[in-house]
């Protein structure tokens, strides 16, 4: 016998619950996108709006020579303004990691070390450009990638200068905003010609994986496009994903150094198969650029002598290494591990340990001490004196 408890619900009764059920959702959804919009017009964290993002990172003609590649922007978008640049004068690209355009204890006015550079071939009377491409944490993978992107514009007799340190050799990997750029036909092209040269080495399969990965990604829906945009036109809080994910980011580091306790001075090795697989990758992009015609720099980044966080041996093999890259490629090497005083190094906010030594960024004296060592060795290859 079937008791009342057991008495499947009317549909009456039951569209009342969904409709209470969907009531209530609704309601906590316009709560919550109410409170975030408040907190962000009085915005405690600073946070920045997509708008204001690619304000930031925009260049206004030739008095803006920096861009942040973390923001899924590409070499090419620099090329196009390079090459009209180039018509008047040599143009140089660094590429390198936040090291190049982050300042620690940054003040009003303080430059970052391409202008410094801009401003030191003024005084030689040399009438070339500089222009930054910066990516945090940027992978030997991504710089490779970088390279494709140089190789298939019409942009020759440039300078490109790669900024390599034993940080950059630690992580592998590449942003899918990077990624996508394998998936345009003159660079996949390249790409594959490159391929043909390192056989079935690691960065070589790993390169083919991600081609292949783009291949059986599905296009992104128009429908899914459209509602996003009109969410960040109508819900402000949908405007701050970067800025917001940044932050979160942020966080999620600085809690799993605190968990491990991982200060800025704990000694860190290198992971063997990474590091064999970033050498291949730099072997790949310096063959690349020197085929197409580019002059290459490559330097050790400098580290803060007051917290060496790398093993002596690392720093050893690193150097051998990466100098016999260098010769292999005709590409002109330099050491600056030593380069910027313990002075020009600020400090650095750790959650649980207080205030430590910062050994990635240096404050304005350090790009100042670093633009003026990378003008004097341009100046060295423009003139033809350089030594490889």
């Amino acid at each position: 016998m079937v008791t009342a408890e057991q008495m499947p619900e009317s549909p009456v009764v039951w569209n009342k619950r969904i409709g209470k059920s969907g009531l209530r959702f609704f309601v906590g959804m316009g709560l919550t996108i109410g409170f975030l919009n408040l907190f962000l017009y009085w915005n405690p964290l600073g946070l920045a709006s997509r708008r204001e993002f690619a304000g930031r990172n925009a260049f206004r003609g030739v008095e803006k020579t920096y861009q942040d590649l973390s923001r899924g922007n590409t070499p090419k978008s620099a090329m196009v303004f390079l090459r009209r640049d180039a018509l008047h004068h040599p143009v140089l690209l660094l590429s390198s990691n936040s090291q190049d355009f982050a300042i620690n204890s940054p003040k009003p006015g303080d430059d970052i070390v391409h202008q410094f550079m801009n401003r030191d071939f003024k005084h030689a009377g040399m009438n070339c450009r500089v222009f930054l491409l910066a990516m945090p944490n940027i992978t030997p993978e991504e710089m490779y990638v970088q390279a494709l992107e140089a190789a298939a514009l019409p942009v020759r007799h440039t300078i490109i200068i790669l900024g390599i340190g034993l940080q950059i050799m630690r992580h592998s990997g590449i942003r899918p905003s990077i990624r996508r750029l394998l998936a345009r036909p003159s660079i996949r092209l390249l790409a594959e010609k490159s391929l043909s040269w390192r056989g079935d080495k690691e960065a070589a399969m790993q390169i083919r994986a991600d081609m292949k990965r783009l291949q059986n990604s599905r296009p992104r829906n128009d429908m899914r496009q459209h509602i996003t945009v009109y969410l960040r036109r109508v819900v402000p809080v949908f405007n701050y994903g970067p800025s917001v994910r940044g932050l979160l980011l942020g966080w999620v580091w600085e809690f799993k150094n605190w968990v491990f306790r991982i200060h800025s001075y704990t000694k860190r090795s290198l992971v063997a198969q990474y590091y064999r697989q970033n050498l291949e990758f730099l072997d790949m992009a310096f063959k690349i650029l020197r085929s197409h015609g580019y002059i290459v720099l490559a330097y050790i980044q400098p580290t803060n002598p007051k917290v060496n966080p790398w093993l002596p041996r690392d720093e050893m093999e690193f150097s051998r290494d990466l100098r016999v890259l260098c010769r292999k490629w005709n590409v002109v090497y330099r050491n600056y591990y030593r380069l910027v005083p313990a002075s020009a190094w600020g400090v650095t906010t750790t959650a649980g340990f207080g205030v430590e030594p910062d050994f990635v960024h240096f404050k304005e004296p350090g790009h100042e001490k670093l633009a003026e060592k990378l003008a004097q060795d341009v100046i060295g290859i423009m003139r033809g004196a350089h030594a490889f």
